[in-house]
């Protein structure tokens, strides 16, 4: 008795299992920028430790571009996991209208690279309107993946391995 209802539970947990990703990828669809063409738009900027980021620094191998705010809670709450990204693989981020960008920094001890996007301008020519959005890049400058709300390191990690490995 105890195994018939052991597995209409298994049964029914993968099935709400199922429902729950399948929603989660239909509401990640229609928040996702709409991206005009995977090649990554012409731009300079400069990130809070004075690098020169260029548009040619989005090739050679995979990266993580990722749009975010100070503002935003679910960026509050995946930014530990773009962190530890961002101790072994290429990560820039942008900070969206975020006045106190660099007391926020300071304060969680955050060392990855910024770019200050004060005005927002940044994010507007990539079409950027939803909180954290995370552009994944290939070697090749393209945009592969594009990710909005949280995302997990592991699933973080994933897909730039994918890239890595088979584009």
């Amino acid at each position: 008795m105890w195994k018939k209802r052991l597995v209409r539970w298994i049964k029914e947990a993968l099935v709400m299992a199922l429902l729950f990703m399948i929603v989660t990828l239909a509401i990640n669809y229609l928040k996702a920028p709409e991206i005009s063409s995977n090649i990554l738009h012409d731009f300079k900027a400069m990130t809070t430790a004075k690098e020169r980021v260029t548009q040619k620094d989005f090739t050679g191998r995979p990266m993580l571009l990722h749009f975010w705010g100070t503002w935003c809670p679910v960026c509050k709450t995946e930014i530990d996991n773009i962190e530890k990204i961002a101790k072994t693989d290429r990560v820039i981020t942008v900070a969206v209208k975020s006045p106190d960008l660099h007391p926020f920094m300071k304060a969680h001890n955050l060392h990855f690279p910024v770019i200050d996007d004060r005005d927002g301008s940044l994010a507007e020519k990539f079409g950027i309107t939803t909180f954290p959005t995370s552009l994944f890049i290939d070697a090749e400058g393209k945009i592969s993946f594009v990710e909005t709300g949280y995302t997990t390191t592991p699933g973080l990690r994933l897909r730039l391995w994918f890239l890595s490995h088979f584009r």
